[in-house]
């Protein structure tokens, strides 16, 4: 039986967030899910993971989903989405 992991989250702030993404989105505007993957096992996922951990670990997918939703969970409920979806519609009218 394989031995169970716990794997603990924590919000890395805003900014390395915003870093992340942006870091993680090609110029097509399709995000890089090596990239994102990567920053996640970084700044958000508190066990010492890589690439080459999950070469012997069961979870990847799991676990990755998850630190995904967290980190999306947290955004959406902030205010810092909305103040960024204000100043985004704003920008818009004004350079239309």
């Amino acid at each position: 039986m394989a031995k169970k992991v716990t794997y603990d989250f924590k919000f890395p702030g805003f900014e390395k967030f915003e870093n992340l993404v942006e870091n993680s989105t090609a110029i097509t505007g399709q995000i890089v899910f090596s990239e994102y993957y990567k920053g996640l096992m970084k700044d958000v996922i508190t066990n010492d993971v890589n690439f080459a951990y999950w070469d012997h670990h069961d979870g990847y997918s799991v676990v990755m989903n998850q630190a995904d939703r967290f980190m999306g969970q947290l955004v959406y409920d902030s205010e810092f989405k909305e103040v960024l979806d204000a100043a985004k519609d704003f920008l818009s009218r004004m350079f239309r």
